[in-house]
């Protein structure tokens, strides 16, 4: 009997000869494996159509020095394309991706108090593994290269985006110590000050102290994300040549805190969604999450009944940051503060990664030209990932760890192979000095031009990178190709989940198609 009389006879089950149960079987067993490869072939050339219209190599913006094409050369995520997970294809939703939190990666912490030269007092994660954890009554750490991490705004060591790094950095060998800001990370408030985006005190101070206690001539790296990338920068930039990293990582950075104030305020969808979930969990700092209001309950300048009535960031600065700080304005306080006017004084190589859809630290506020300007920076942009989230894949894997611990393994090399000093001889005291005046007197130069240039270049039009594909261009290949990674979603869910949650995906994906074109 053959095949087609087989399928003819199951067919019509009520005639006189039908198929013994066992061939029936076969057959059925058949047709589905053959539709389970039909399947499978065909969501492999929807993947690779998908990956053809949505993956691009990352813009990069770097001189072409022996340090600069060794490290390139060494983080191969940085050369290659990105590709975004097909269901986070915008910088909105991979950003909310972040927020979503969750327990996954695991990382557990041993804690030490940090006591400030002022009184105030900060805490250090250190991330928990073998032999990564320094011990007072043990040497087998001592010197050991270490990865220093500085959180977002008002963050910690429990973000997701910290989790992520701090794994991905152990599997690589590295000991990795968060650094959780005053009244952060559950770090109760000793003096009336918090963390602020242009203070980089406390920073300087840990460094001092990891470089005296626990890495005296070994790697030390720092990495920073979003408003801990600003203050990482800044703090590169003041030190210069005396900086006592061996290098350091920006991921996020908002470069110009005057640029993204404006962009935060500029709509209000952005006023309402980031900038007022911003704002809010900043006043939770204060009034929940630590003992901030007790601590400044007393004090001479700061209104807390004020306070808590604010509804964005800048008034939330203009009640409180800026007069902690001693900031005469707002805009005095976000100019000040930007790192992006430090960027021309780093000496040690630095990377930073950006994102072009990211929606809080926009992309005209991407420094192509300071970067371009300075040889031990490299700038690495990618055209998605949002604020953070740096998803790609359809298992939405973290792209951004990766790249931050290859790069810190780049470095590891170069200072073996004796192309990079682990950290640099400090200069006299003179010296300093001269530096910093020099620095002081650039900072007004740059600020004065500036101010001058503001109202020529807020409506000039920034020049896209080569590799940056523009929103439209974005926005057509997504069209192209969104209907059919419907079929991608089922086949991943299919493997984990019921039907029903297969149904659930192919809806919540549709609705935010339809959302998206609607946008």
């Amino acid at each position: 009997m053959g095949l087609l009389d087989v399928l003819s006879a199951v067919l019509r089950p009520g005639e006189a000869s039908p198929p013994s149960l066992v061939v029936t079987l076969l057959v059925l067993v058949w047709l589905a494996i053959f539709a389970h490869v039909a399947v499978r072939l065909s969501l492999i050339g929807v993947y690779k159509l998908h990956y053809l219209c949505t993956a691009r190599l990352p813009a990069l913006t770097y001189q072409g020095n022996d340090i600069m094409r060794q490290l390139v050369a060494a983080c191969p995520r940085i050369r290659a394309p990105y590709h975004p997970t097909w269901y986070l294809f915008n910088g909105h939703l991979q950003t909310l991706a972040v927020a979503a939190e969750n327990d996954e990666p695991r990382v557990e912490y041993q804690r030490e108090l940090f006591s400030l030269s002022d009184g105030g007092v900060l805490s250090l994660d250190w991330a928990k593994s073998a032999a990564t954890v320094p011990a007072a009554s043990s040497t087998n750490d001592h010197n050991k290269p270490t990865v220093l991490i500085l959180h977002g705004l008002a963050g910690g060591s429990h973000e997701k985006y910290v989790r992520s790094g701090v794994v991905a950095l152990i599997q690589n060998g590295w000991r990795v110590v968060v650094m959780n800001a005053r009244g952060c990370g559950k770090t109760k408030l000793a003096t009336p000050k918090l963390f602020c985006a242009g203070y980089t005190q406390d920073v300087r101070e840990v460094v001092a102290y990891l470089r005296e206690a626990h890495v005296p001539t070994s790697v030390l790296l720092g990495v920073g994300y979003s408003l801990g990338g600003n203050i990482l920068t800044k703090f590169v930039g003041e030190e210069s040549n005396r900086c006592l990293l061996t290098a350091a990582v920006a991921v996020g950075n908002p470069y110009c805190l005057t640029t993204s104030s404006h962009h935060l305020m500029g709509s209000w969808l952005y006023r309402l969604t980031y900038n007022n979930i911003m704002t809010k969990n900043l006043i939770d700092v204060v009034f929940r999450q630590t003992n901030a209001h007790e601590v400044f309950q007393d004090h001479p300048i700061v209104d807390l009944d004020h306070l808590r009535t604010a509804k964005n960031l800048r008034e939330y600065d203009d009640r409180f940051t800026r007069l902690v700080f001693g900031y005469e304005t707002v805009s005095d306080f976000y100019r000040q503060a930007s790192s992006v006017h430090y960027i021309k004084h780093i000496a040690i190589p630095t990377l930073f990664l950006s994102a072009y859809d990211d929606p809080i630290c926009v992309q005209h506020g991407i420094p192509y030209d300071d970067c371009a300007a300075n040889p031990n920076v490299l700038l690495a942009v990618t055209h998605g990932g949002g604020h953070l989230g740096f998803y790609e894949g359809p298992d939405r894997t973290p792209w951004s760890p990766q790249v931050v611990a290859e790069y810190c393994n780049a470095v590891f090399r170069l200072v073996q192979s004796g192309a990079l000093p682990a950290v640099v001889e400090l200069m006299t005291a003179s010296d300093d000095e001269t530096d910093d005046a020099d620095l002081e007197m650039e900072m007004e130069v740059d600020e004065a031009s500036a101010t001058a240039s503001s109202t020529s270049t807020s409506t000039s039009e920034v020049a896209l990178p080569r590799d940056v594909p523009t929103r439209q261009k974005l926005v057509e290949d997504i069209t192209d190709v969104v209907t059919a990674t419907l079929d991608d979603a089922v086949d991943t869910v299919l493997e984990h989940a019921s039907v029903d949650h297969v149904v659930y995906a192919g809806a919540a994906a549709l609705g935010l198609y339809l959302f998206w074109r609607r946008m």
